[in-house]
């Protein structure tokens, strides 16, 4: 493994966690077409590493209302009736009926999918990237902008946690779907940005917790190379921190469309994949 593919791995690896481009493309592009042998686990748990980190930074009072809310919620439960609980918690209790569902849909079956033949068959992939590109067009579409920041229903949360379910495909991105999810329920973007950020965060953290139990951070540097390590870091959190910047202050309707439009290459991509590959 040379530095050049480290640094390639982990900037895809960092952008398709971040904005709704399916994880499968990279895959495809550096195993598939380019025969790269890479240490997959060992650079994925060194690019979650400087995600969850530009995530805490980011995001940190957020984090702080979110961990107050929790150890609130902990030590007076009354406090979460709806007549007596704070904003924070009001916002973790919707964040987390969001995302419970599909992260324990996801650790159940997913690895089965991806081990399926016919369920990530090139042709399959290009029809469901091609709906996703006409659900992207339709969210934005329909989307009136009617609820803001700190206008959350618990009532959205659960028709959003549904969409959501669909993320145990892996051609289907969550950040994508909680754009969807949130465009549907008439958020602004604003809101969309904000509130999928932090579900998205969620992921990131547990999945990094999740990688750090199988292969550690020492097992990683070591596989990686510390060098190349020092690298990755260094590209991942400026992938995250400039991909968080420049999403707070351009998610709008525009983008929305760019991401129909990217959709519709991503399927018409698995289909030439399929006679490249074959």
């Amino acid at each position: 493994m040379t530095t050049f593919q480290a640094l390639a791995d982990a900037f895809f690896k960092a952008l398709t966690h971040l904005i709704p481009i399916s994880k499968l493309v990279p895959e495809t592009i550096t195993q598939g077409l380019m025969h790269w042998s890479l240490p997959n686990t060992e650079l994925e748990l060194l690019v979650l590493l400087m995600g969850s980190l530009a995530f805490i930074i980011f995001f940190r009072f957020d984090w702080l209302g979110m961990v107050s809310a929790a150890l609130t919620s902990i030590v007076n439960p009354l406090s979460l009736k709806p007549n007596r609980r704070t904003l924070d918690q009001h916002t973790l209790i919707f964040l987390f009926i969001v995302f419970l569902p599909s992260f324990i849909l996801n650790h159940a079956i997913k690895g089965l999918i991806l081990e399926n033949e016919v369920l990530v068959h090139p042709f399959l992939l290009a029809g469901l990237s091609l709906a996703l590109g006409l659900v992207f067009q339709f969210s934005h579409r329909w989307n009136k902008r009617i609820f803001g920041l700190n206008h959350l229903k618990l009532g959205h949360a659960w028709i959003i946690s549904m969409i959501l379910l669909a993320s145990v495909h892996p051609i289907f991105p969550m950040i994508g779907l909680l754009w969807i999810g949130f465009a549907v329920m008439n958020y602004h973007f604003e809101a969309i940005f904000k509130y999928s950020m932090l579900i998205l965060g969620f992921d990131i953290f547990l999945e990094t917790l999740g990688h750090l139990s199988q292969v550690g951070i020492k097992g990683s540097v070591e596989q990686v190379g510390a060098l190349n390590s020092i690298a990755v870091f260094v590209i991942s959190f400026t992938v995250f921190w400039i991909g968080l910047e420049n999403l707070q202050k351009t998610l709008t309707e525009a983008t929305f469309k760019t991401f129909q439009w990217i959709s519709l290459a991503v399927a018409a991509y698995f289909v030439a994949y399929y006679f490249l590959h074959n």
